[in-house]
């Protein structure tokens, strides 16, 4: 006997996602079960809403609700809808996941097979070795303890980094300005459940100052599933980027990847992969090497709609095994780079690394904040990350480590 919900067919059903901010791992779920039942995947705010549907997430559509624990999710049936929901990304996977499970065992799902559960509960159901499940994150949400800085900051997960402007963290700008971060707590901080930078130029000193939160010290990891949800500031000399970093110098190369990097223009952004020289480059006539320019229009992803990334929410990130490097934005892959292609690839980016979220200001290889207007400083120039992800596998490759 064919599925069906509330005895109507399952290919009347069609999926229903959010357009933009929806996470790779919820996207990656739906379309498993879609691809299984024959069914369309819609967007929320390009379709019209259809007879029935199954609403995946905060998507706009009547019915949604929403949730305050990050850890609940639902799996709600009323009738011609299906409601697949949570308190965080990672709960609204699992509602995907435990329907495709019900659907599995039922021929026909009714309103009372409708349940809410619980994330860390449910996860204990599934395998370590095949389910991406989180092993490093951060919701930015408001808390209060001895390891937790003047910013806000959980200084049991991030560093923040800066200087006075001639510090390691700086360097030689636009017209001659320097260009730094800086940790001071009124510029950088965590606040309404966001972490938040707001540039600014120190017309004195002529130093401009954005902000830098890394991992390091706190933990590392090879492999795995790196994603945040951030909004982008928009206009020149706005450099903002989530990428992973190494300070493993030995052997002949180090890698950098730059999961989502953006140069001012928020209209688009883009991905990169970086080889450095290790200790013993020199020897093997090694230099600097990133993603050939003929790959740049591959790699790089423009807003749909002719909208432009700093006016909304969105996810950026990046699938990173032994084999590939596959970048996403709003879920959706759109860059893939095979391992392997060049001859260091498997020394280089099997190596660890830590995450770094960033914003710098007039760097030469950004554009020049002189043509800022003062609405864009006013408006456009903060970088706000809503949270960040590290999913993982236990597969015998994927590792992290942390450090007290």
């Amino acid at each position: 006997m064919p599925l069906s919900i509330n005895d109507r067919g399952i290919r009347q059903f069609a999926f229903v996602r959010k357009h933009f901010n929806m996470s790779y791992m919820t996207y990656d779920a739906v379309l498993t079960v879609a691809k299984n039942c024959g069914m369309r995947i819609l967007e929320d705010t390009v379709n019209k809403p259809r007879e029935y549907e199954i609403i995946v997430g905060d998507c706009e559509r009547d019915g949604v609700k929403k949730f305050d624990d990050r850890d609940a999710f639902e799996v709600r049936i009323e009738g011609q809808k299906v409601y697949l929901n949570g308190g965080s990304s990672p709960a609204v996977t699992m509602a995907v996941s435990e329907f495709r499970r019900i659907l599995k065992e039922k021929e026909n799902l009714t309103d009372a097979d409708s349940f809410v559960g619980s994330y860390a509960e449910t996860a204990k159901n599934y395998d370590d070795e095949t389910y991406y499940k989180p092993v490093f994150f951060d919701e930015f949400d408001d808390i209060e303890g001895d390891f937790v800085s003047p910013n806000g900051i959980d200084t049991r997960k991030w560093n923040l980094r800066g200087g006075d402007g001639h510090s390691a963290w700086s360097s030689e700008g636009h017209n001659g300005a320097r260009c730094d971060r800086t940790t001071d707590p009124n510029r950088v901080y965590v606040k309404d459940s966001m972490f938040q930078v707001h540039p600014y130029h120190d017309k004195e000193n002529n130093v401009y100052y954005g902000g830098f939160l890394e991992s390091n010290g706190r933990m590392k990891f090879t492999y795995g599933f790196v994603e945040i949800s951030a909004k982008i500031p928009d206009g020149p000399g706005y450099w903002t980027s989530l990428w992973l970093r190494c300070n493993d110098r030995s052997g002949r190369v180090r890698p950098e990847i730059d999961v989502n990097e953006c140069f001012g223009n928020g209209a688009g952004v883009n991905a990169n992969l970086h080889t450095w020289p290790g200790e013993e480059a020199e020897q093997y006539g090694i230099t600097h090497t990133q993603l050939n320019r003929q790959d740049y229009f591959e790699r790089l992803h423009w807003c749909p709609d002719d909208k432009r990334f700093s006016e909304d929410f969105h996810t950026y990130g990046v699938l990173w095994t032994h084999d590939i490097a596959w970048f996403t934005c709003d879920g959706v892959p759109y860059f893939k780079y095979n391992m392997g292609d060049k001859e260091t690839d498997f020394e280089c980016f099997g190596k660890k690394v830590w995450i770094v979220i960033s914003e710098a200001v007039g760097f030469n290889k950004s554009g020049d904040p002189i043509n800022n207007t003062p609405e864009q400083w006013a408006n456009n120039s903060s970088y706000y990350v809503d949270w960040c992800y590290l999913y993982q596998i236990k597969d015998g490759q994927q590792v992290i480590e942390f450090m007290e």
